[in-house]
């Protein structure tokens, strides 16, 4: 299920129709917005309702309420960012949750056959193109890295390296990398070192 992206404050006053509008235009297929209606509004309802209600705005599927252009463009702009390596299922829910456009799969395939050949024969052959790595200088964004190989005797190694020089700016052991004092201490000594903050901090969930 798509995450909790809609604050409880932007929902005061919505009707259940309006409500299934925006799961739906957020990416909640039907049965999670029957889950979501029932756990977090305490609304319960059927699936027949909810689909009659997308029926009513053009949400189901073979039905689109966004023009062909609007489509093009909104695809273009997602090409020209992350979605390069994006095929047509993928691209299809960028539409829905970054633009609330509906758009059906076949016509999102088309599209993208048309205006990327190049990137959707790369994809056919399961070759996707380079992603461009840009750093604007020193400092600018650093890397987390942990490695946990070592765990079960104890011992945990953190490190972090400079994106723009690929310095190493620590390599710590300690006893658990999901303990948020030890890699707070390591950014704090490096920031208090450098006497800055970087813009961009990259790094694994843990």
């Amino acid at each position: 299920m798509p995450a909790y992206d809609i604050q409880n404050a932007d929902l005061r006053g919505m009707s259940s129709s309006q409500l299934i509008v925006l799961y739906r235009q957020r990416g909640y297929s039907i049965r999670e917005i029957l889950g979501v209606m029932a756990i977090r509004h305490g609304k319960i309802t059927s699936e027949r309702s909810i689909f009659r209600v997308l029926r009513r705005y053009r949400l189901t599927r073979g039905q689109s309420q966004h023009s062909l252009e609007e489509i093009i463009q909104e695809i273009l702009l997602e090409l020209s960012a992350s979605g390069e390596n994006a095929g047509y299922r993928q691209m299809r829910q960028r539409l829905l949750i970054n633009h609330g456009l509906a758009a059906t799969f076949e016509m999102v395939r088309i599209i993208l056959g048309l205006i990327d050949s190049q990137g959707a024969a790369l994809r056919q052959a399961e070759r996707l193109r380079r992603r461009i790595y840009i750093n604007n200088g020193p400092n600018f964004a650093i890397h987390f890295e942990f490695w946990d190989k070592l765990k079960p005797y104890g011992l945990s190694i953190h490190g972090a390296m400079n994106g723009f020089s690929r310095r190493v700016l620590w390599q710590k052991c300690c006893d658990s990398n999901k303990t948020p004092m030890y890699i707070s201490s390591f950014y704090l000594n490096y920031i208090s070192e450098i006497n800055g903050i970087p813009v961009r901090v990259y790094g694994h969930a843990v």
